[in-house]
C-alpha cells in the first residue's frame, strides 16, 4: 500500500492508501468516484507534469505499471475537455518557467507549439519538424522527460494537432485564440451566439435572426428542438445559470418570421446545377448555402412533406410543420426547388439525377428503425410509430405499451403513445442518469407519468394465443467498457416480468442504401465511405451530408456538416466561396455590471396535467420583456477570447 493524491475534476479528490496492483479503472470508479456531472475520462496523468500518461485503452492495467519512474505520487484524471495541444504547451512552459531550463532546441519546440495553439501555424509539415526536435537526444533529465511527454501527446493525438493547424479549431475551447467564445466553440455550426444576443438586447429581432441565419438557416426549428450544446459550455453557467440561448433563439425567430420582413440576397446564377436527395436539416441547409451562392439547386424528397425528421417524426407537441414550413419558404425564395413525393431509385434513378447535375448530395438520413426479436405484429419500430402519428394524427394503441430504448426517440415515442391513451413503460439498459436522452426529455416524460424501468432489457416475449401478454426482462449490470464503447453485461439470473401488449423498439436507426449506384461504396462499418475533409464519396460527383455519414447525431450537427459540404462542392466546381450575405457588424455596447443581478428567465412549458392529453405545442415563448432581460445576461466573453 502506498499513499497517492487523487486529483482532477473528480467527485472524491484526496489522499488514499492504494494497493499498486489495483487497476486504474477500479481506482477511478471506486475511489475517485468518477468525474463531475458524469463527465467522460480522456486520459490519466501519473506522477506530475512529466509523469506517465495513460490512455483509455490501457486504463484496465494495474497502477504498478506506471509508478517506476515518477516524480510525485499524484494521479490526475483528465476529462474530454482536455486539449492535448494545450497540455503540450503547459509541459514546455513548465520546463522553462518553473524548472528554469531552456536552450535553443527547447525554444524552437516552444515556438512551434505556441503557433499551433494560437492559430498562426500554417503547415502540417511543422508537426514533422516538431517530432524531429522531440526525438533529439539530450543529457538534461528534465528536458528528456518533457520531450517524452510531448512526443507521446503528438503521436497519440496527431489528428487534434492537425485540426488546430488546418481548421483553426480547438474543440474543448482551451486554446482561447482559436475560440471566439465557449458557446460558439461548442456549437457545431459555430453560430455567432454573442452577436445575435447583442442585437436582441437592443430589441432588434430581425437583425438577430439574420445573424443566426448566416450559419444556421433553420434557426426557428433549432429554437424549438436544439440539443443546445452551447448552454452546457456557457461561461456564465460556470458561476451560476447559463444564458438561455435556445429560448432566445426561439423568441427572436418567432418575432422575425411574424414580421415577415426577412429578405435575403443571393449571387447571380453561375449555371451550375446541384441535386440533393433528402429534405431534412442537412439537405435544406446545403440547399440554402449553395442557393445563396449562385447554384441552381433541386431537392428530391420521398415523403409528401419536406423537412425530414423534424417534419415527419418529431412529435407535434415539440415542433409543428407550420413552423418548419416558414423557414423552408425562405429557402425556396432563393430559387431552390423541392420535389416532394419523389422516391429516388423508384420514381427516378440516382444515375439519371447525377447525369443532369454537376454534383449530388446524399442526405436521406437514418429513416429505418432497427428491430430485434421475432417477426411479430406486436413488435414495431419507434420510427414507424412516430411517422404515423405525426402525419396521420392520433390512433389507438394497446392498453399496455413498452418502449425499449433510452434516447430522445424513445422519449418521443413514449410521450406520443401516452397521448393516444396508452399506459407506457420505458425500459432502458442505462440507469436513469445515464440514459442518452436529454434531461428535459426525460424530465418531461416523468412529469407526464411515463413509467421507467432502468437497467433492464428484453429477455423473453410471453404470449397467449399468439398475442403478447407479458415480457420478461433481465438486469443490465453495465453498458460501457472502460473506453466508453458499448459493451453491455447482464445478470441472467435476475429477471422480472411486466404486462405488455405492444413493444416499440427505439434502439437505433439505419440508412437506406437501396437507391445508391454501384460506384458509391459502403464501408465495412456499414456506413458510406467518404473523405472526412471533403465529404466526397467514392463516386467523383457525389457527396454525403448529415446522418448518412454517421457523425451527425443532432440537427445542429447536420446543419454544420451541410455547410462544409457546400464549401467543398463550391471549391471543387471552381467557385469563389460560399456567400451568406454581407458581414453584419455586432454592437459593442459597454457591459452593464448590474447584469449580475438579473436572474435567469426560465424556459416554460404548459402544465403536464394538461399537455399530456393533446399534441399542442408545449413550449411557452418568452415575453418581450423576458427576452430582453435574458439577452442582457450575456457577458460577451467573445470580446476577450482572441485578444
Amino acid at each position: 500500500m502506498k499513499k497517492f493524491i487523487l486529483c482532477g475534476k473528480i467527485n472524491n479528490p484526496g489522499t488514499y492508501n492504494i494497493d499498486e496492483n489495483r487497476s486504474l479503472i477500479d481506482i477511478f470508479t471506486k475511489l475517485a468516484g468518477g468525474l463531475w456531472n458524469n463527465g467522460r475520462l480522456s486520459m490519466v496523468q501519473i506522477g506530475g507534469p512529466f509523469g506517465e500518461i495513460v490512455l483509455l485503452k490501457d486504463i484496465e492495467n494495474p497502477l504498478s505499471d506506471y509508478t517506476k519512474n515518477i516524480d510525485t505520487d499524484t494521479i490526475l484524471f483528465l476529462n474530454d475537455l482536455t486539449c492535448p495541444v494545450d497540455y503540450a504547451r503547459f509541459c514546455v512552459r513548465y520546463l522553462i518557467k518553473e524548472l528554469r531550463t531552456t536552450n535553443e532546441t527547447i525554444e524552437e519546440i516552444e515556438e512551434i507549439i505556441e503557433k499551433i495553439s494560437n492559430g498562426t501555424s500554417k503547415r502540417i509539415l511543422e508537426l514533422d519538424i516538431l517530432k524531429e526536435l522531440l526525438e533529439e537526444k539530450t543529457v538534461i533529465p528534465a528536458e528528456r522527460k518533457m520531450k517524452k511527454t510531448v512526443l507521446f501527446l503528438l503521436n497519440n493525438f496527431r489528428e487534434i494537432f492537425e485540426e488546430h493547424i488546418t481548421e483553426k479549431k480547438c474543440h474543448p475551447g482551451v486554446c482561447h485564440r482559436l475560440a471566439s467564445a465557449q458557446c460558439v466553440n461548442a456549437c457545431p455550426a459555430e453560430v455567432n451566439i454573442p452577436g445575435y444576443v447583442a442585437y436582441m438586447a437592443e430589441d432588434d429581432m430581425d437583425t438577430a435572426y439574420s445573424v443566426m441565419r448566416q450559419a444556421n438557416p433553420l434557426s426557428y426549428v433549432c429554437g424549438m428542438i436544439c440539443a443546445r450544446p452551447c448552454e452546457e459550455r456557457c461561461r456564465r453557467g460556470e458561476l451560476e445559470q447559463s444564458v438561455g440561448v435556445r429560448a432566445l433563439k426561439y423568441f427572436a425567430s418567432t418575432m422575425a418570421l411574424e414580421d415577415n420582413k426577412i429578405k435575403e440576397d443571393k449571387l447571380e446564377s453561375n449555371g451550375k446545377k446541384i441535386a440533393i436527395i433528402g429534405s431534412g436539416p442537412a439537405g435544406l441547409s446545403a440547399s440554402y448555402f449553395l442557393g445563396r451562392s449562385g447554384y441552381n439547386v433541386t431537392i428530391y424528397e420521398a415523403e409528401k412533406t419536406a423537412g425530414g425528421v423534424p417534419a415527419i417524426m418529431i412529435p407535434e407537441y415539440r415542433i409543428n410543420n407550420e413552423a418548419i414550413n416558414r423557414e423552408i419558404k425562405l429557402i425556396e425564395n432563393l430559387g431552390v426547388k423541392i420535389k416532394t413525393g419523389v422516391k429516388v431509385g423508384e420514381d427516378i434513378k440516382l444515375g439519371e439525377i447525377r447525369k443532369a447535375n454537376d454534383a449530388t448530395i446524399l442526405a436521406t438520413g437514418l429513416m429505418t428503425g432497427v428491430k430485434v426479436g421475432p417477426d411479430k405484429e406486436y413488435i414495431v419500430s419507434a420510427v414507424d410509430i412516430l411517422k404515423e402519428i405525426k402525419l396521420q394524427g392520433k390512433r389507438n394503441f394497446s392498453k399496455k405499451v413498452t418502449v425499449i430504448g433510452g434516447g430522445d426517440v424513445a422519449m418521443d415515442a413514449a410521450r406520443s403513445i401516452m397521448r393516444c391513451g396508452s399506459d407506457v413503460t420505458v425500459v432502458s439498459l442505462e440507469e436513469y442518469d445515464g440514459m442518452p436522452a436529454s434531461h428535459e426529455e426525460k424530465h418531461g416524460a416523468a412529469e407526464e407519468r411515463i413509467n421507467f424501468l432502468n437497467g433492464y432489457t428484453i429477455n423473453k416475449y410471453l404470449e397467449e394465443k399468439d398475442s403478447l401478454k407479458k415480457i420478461e426482462l433481465k438486469k443490465c449490470i453495465s453498458t460501457m467498457d472502460s473506453q466508453y464503447r458499448f459493451s453491455p453485461k447482464f445478470d441472467e439470473e435476475k429477471t422480472i416480468k411486466i404486462d405488455s401488449e405492444l413493444v416499440v423498439m427505439a434502439i437505433g436507426q439505419r440508412a437506406d442504401y437501396s437507391y445508391l449506384d454501384c460506384d458509391i461504396e459502403i464501408g465495412s462499418d456499414r456506413w458510406i465511405s467518404f473523405d472526412k475533409n471533403t465529404y466526397k464519396t467514392t463516386a467523383e460527383d457525389v457527396y454525403v451530408a448529415g446522418d448518412m455519414g454517421g457523425y451527425s447525431k443532432i440537427a445542429i450537427s447536420a446543419i454544420a456538416e451541410a455547410k462544409k459540404v457546400a464549401i467543398s462542392i463550391d471549391k471543387a466546381l471552381g467557385g469563389q466561396g460560399i456567400y451568406v450575405g454581407d458581414e453584419i457588424e455586432i454592437p459593442e455596447k459597454q457591459l452593464d455590471l448590474t447584469t449580475w443581478n438579473i436572474p435567469k428567465q426560465e424556459e416554460k412549458e404548459t402544465e403536464s396535467t394538461y399537455r399530456c392529453k393533446n399534441f399542442e405545442n408545449i413550449k411557452v415563448v418568452y415575453t418581450r420583456e423576458e427576452a430582453l432581460r435574458e439577452a442582457t445576461r450575456c457577458m460577451r466573453c467573445d470580446r476577450n477570447s482572441k485578444q
